[in-house]
């Protein structure tokens, strides 16, 4: 039997709706924008620090970057990004 439990994540695009599964990892599902056009970097970033020690899932798409984003040095907090076959992180150019 899955344990599926839905959270609700806030960032700066009005909320970021994500699930988690019973293994600790955190799906991003709805929030994001994977067309390339919204930089999401705030929003990664809150997903990244809110969820320590858990692998953040990003579905197919673009995820526009206008800033680094970082993941934790300290192995008690760290976070595996795990991007679909066809998902990408695109910085901002200029």
């Amino acid at each position: 039997m899955k344990l599926l439990t839905i959270v609700v994540l806030s960032s700066f695009l009005g909320g970021c709706l994500t699930r988690t599964m019973n293994h600790g990892g955190v799906l991003v599902a709805d929030g994001l924008d994977r067309n390339g056009v919204v930089p999401c970097a705030d929003a990664i970033q809150r997903l990244i620090d809110e969820n320590p020690n858990r692998e953040i899932h990003f579905p197919d798409g673009t995820y526009l970057l206008d800033k680094p984003i970082c993941t934790p040095a300290d192995p008690k907090r760290s976070v595996a990004l795990r991007l679909s076959a066809f998902a990408k992180f695109k910085a901002v150019s200029g």
